[in-house]
């Protein structure tokens, strides 16, 4: 019988823990650390003020018997809490041990590496005080001391307890890429931002966070209570056990045309924080998201303005929630976050459909949370189906149209044409800055239908048809065999577009009386050249970077509508 061999299956530990650390920042290390301390305080609650705990979802209501003091300096970083300190059993077996799960339902600390990736990426050298009020211990050790064995053992010393709880794990001998950012001051301020982010919802509960003394406050966005027909809600649970509770609706602070306190220059400054909220045990992962990891399948548009969307993802199995493994991420390839996305598109879609036509009613008035006619679902633009009678408009000059902020201006109308009058009305209220894709669409469509209402009231459309059907049948019988003429069916079918109802007027200046034909045929040329690129932006995949383009648009061709609408035939 040959002789045996014994193979090691070994590890080198530095190796591994710089893998470990490969991924991660040193403001997700230092997140790592306060996570310890939530965790703590949740347990603490759990074993001795269970009324704390709520029912529900199983996740901790009150932390105001709790605090955590973060300092950040040149010479390292220490934490503080008083959430429940480290039982000696807890110390000894798992507290530093890579990969020990955690032992309580609704961690955040969930792949027992936080606590030594934290120390391995920040520093050199750790000391630890620790007390429950029955116990408490000291422990010290330098990064070469865990290094070089495959099992090593440092030594806790036992102290005499305090009778209160503390835990305090300071970290030092900075590694150079901690260094580097810990004395940047710009950092520090974005850490702090950072965290107040992560554990905002755990702030509102009544945690207190403190770096460098300052206290940090909530943070997130609220959702408005009047306008609920834009807010939506719903629950349900993954295959893997994980509740979701999804909330959408309008951001808290804006303001929509016609409300009280309304600027489309405060509103933009919201800009930021549009989007998905993903929360996983009350740890906010994702801000203000519209990526394709939360199901956004679309590209973002103004008719989105004001959506917030909190998604709340609670498990007792920390694995199963779909953060990835530095917490700062959603993971793809989660269940959970696989099965709720298609949710997560339906809400915000179905916002964006209701913020199509939605016109905001002054309070005291009638149906101030409802939306404007025709904006449910699956309905067709407000105006379009009423069978109300165009509004009767007072013959009133308003500013010059590049003071104004909408599509439109008050001016008088002559023409009794529905479709063109409910456009007119749309155009007035929709305020470009706010939704400037949605300008550019109308703006076209009502110049379209004003010229088309313009012509036929002054008995000049057929002229315009015939022109057209003439030019295409001279091309078709000046092929190679020549072609025959145009039927009937195919005239129908070959009707002028938009640039060459322009073009056409444009060469039969005839069409406007005398007067007005030399401001018009300008009006006219300008948005002539305006045209392509707003058939970029409403027919293409044009990006509108700046909303003035639109601005610009509706100046050009103001004057021309304004005459148009307001021309009485004799």
């Amino acid at each position: 019988m040959g002789s045996e061999l014994e193979v090691d299956f070994g590890m080198e530990r530095e190796f591994v823990f710089n893998i470990l650390t490969s991924d991660i920042s040193t403001a997700d290390c230092i997140l790592d650390l306060i996570d310890n301390s939530i965790d703590a305080a949740r347990k603490n609650a759990a074993e001795r003020s269970p009324e704390k705990i709520d029912e529900e979802s199983g996740l901790l209501k009150d932390y105001s018997d709790y605090n955590i003091e973060l300092k950040i300096g040149n010479g390292g970083i220490s934490i503080k809490d008083d959430c429940q300190g480290m039982p000696g059993d807890l110390l000894q077996k798992s507290a530093f041990r890579v990969g020990a799960h955690p032992d309580q339902d609704f961690s955040i600390g969930i792949y027992g590496v936080g606590l030594i990736r934290a120390f391995w990426k920040l520093g050199n050298k750790a000391e630890l005080h620790t007390d429950t009020g029955k116990e408490a211990y000291k422990l010290s050790f330098h990064k070469k001391e865990i290094s070089n064995s495959d099992t090593p053992r440092v030594l806790a010393t036992s102290e005499i307890t305090t009778g209160q709880r503390l835990n305090y794990f300071s970290i030092s001998e900075l590694t150079p890429d901690a260094d580097l950012d810990l004395s940047d001051s710009g950092w520090v301020k974005y850490v702090k931002k950072r965290i107040r982010q992560v554990f905002g919802i755990c702030i509102g509960k009544g945690l207190t966070i403190k770096v460098n003394g300052e206290a940090l406050p909530e943070f997130g966005p609220k959702i408005r209570q009047d306008i609920t027909s834009l807010a939506d809600s719903h629950t349900m649970k993954t295959k893997d056990g994980v509740s979701v509770e999804l909330r959408t609706g309008v951001h808290e602070r804006y303001k929509f045309p016609g409300e009280t306190g309304h600027s489309s220059t405060e509103n933009g400054k919201l800009t930021d924080e549009f989007g998905w909220y993903i929360v996983c045990n009350d740890r906010i992962v994702l801000v203000a998201d519209t990526s394709e990891k939360v199901g956004w399948t679309k590209v973002w548009h103004s008719e989105y303005n004001g959506f917030i969307g909190w998604a709340y993802f609670i498990s007792k199995e920390p694995r199963h929630l779909p953060w990835d493994s530095t917490k700062s991420d959603i993971s793809l390839e989660k269940r959970s976050q696989r099965e709720v996305a298609p949710e997560l598109d339906r809400m915000a879609s179905a916002y964006r459909n209701v913020n199509r036509t939605f016109r905001y009613v002054p309070d005291g008035k009638p149906d101030n949370s409802k939306p404007a006619s025709g904006q449910g679902k699956g309905s067709e633009p407000s105006g379009s189906s009423t069978g109300k009678k165009p509004k009767k408009r007072q013959n009133k000059k308003a500013s010059h149209s590049k003071d104004m902020e909408n599509v439109f201006l008050d001016c008088e109308i002559k023409t009794k044409n529905k479709r063109v009058n409910d456009l007119v009305s749309e155009a007035q209220e929709l305020v470009i800055f706010e939704y400037p894709y949605s300008s550019a669409l109308l703006l076209r469509t009502l110049t379209e239908a004003t010229i088309k209402d313009y012509l036929n009231r002054t008995k000049r459309y057929d002229d315009l048809l015939q022109s057209h059907w003439d030019e295409i049948d001279s091309k078709r019988q000046s092929e190679d065999p020549p072609r025959e003429k145009l039927t009937e069916n195919q005239k129908n079918q070959n009707l002028p577009s938009l640039s060459q109802k322009i073009e056409w007027m444009l060469k039969n200046a005839d069409v406007f009386p005398p007067s007005k034909r030399g401001p018009m045929g300008r009006s006219l040329g300008k948005f002539k050249k305006d045209l392509s690129d707003l058939n970029g932006i409403t027919h293409e995949d044009g990006l509108l970077t700046d909303p003035s383009i639109v601005t610009k648009f509706r100046t050009h061709v103001t004057p021309l509508l304004e005459f148009m609408l307001g021309y009485e035939v004799s």
